[in-house]
């Protein structure tokens, strides 16, 4: 069984995942002072830019690992595909994050 969004992402791109990865951040970001503020959501904030790893690349799936403060790392493998296809599809077909 396949779970939904996570199936391979054909003709994906690592440009197009860097991309999304930037809209990501931004948006992310962005909705922290309407959450509460950092305490509210987070003790730990991101520490510098994302750290690309090629390792973790896989099907169609681009990795980064985001640094936060307190030294640990978070792996997120980004979608190489358009960000409409990510952001304004609601379908189980539409890629997500892992």
């Amino acid at each position: 069984m396949i779970n939904p969004g996570t199936a391979p992402a054909p003709d994906a791109r690592e440009d197009v995942a860097a991309a999304n990865l930037s809209a990501f951040l931004t948006a992310v970001t962005g909705r922290v002072p309407q959450m509460g503020g950092a305490p509210a959501v987070r003790i730990k904030e991101l520490a510098g830019d994302p750290v690309r790893d090629p390792a973790a690349d896989r099907d169609g799936r681009f990795g980064w690992d985001l640094p936060f403060s307190d030294g640990s790392r978070l792996r997120l493998l980004m979608p190489g595909v358009e960000l409409p296809r990510l952001r304004d599809d609601l379908t189980a077909e539409a890629p997500c994050l892992l």
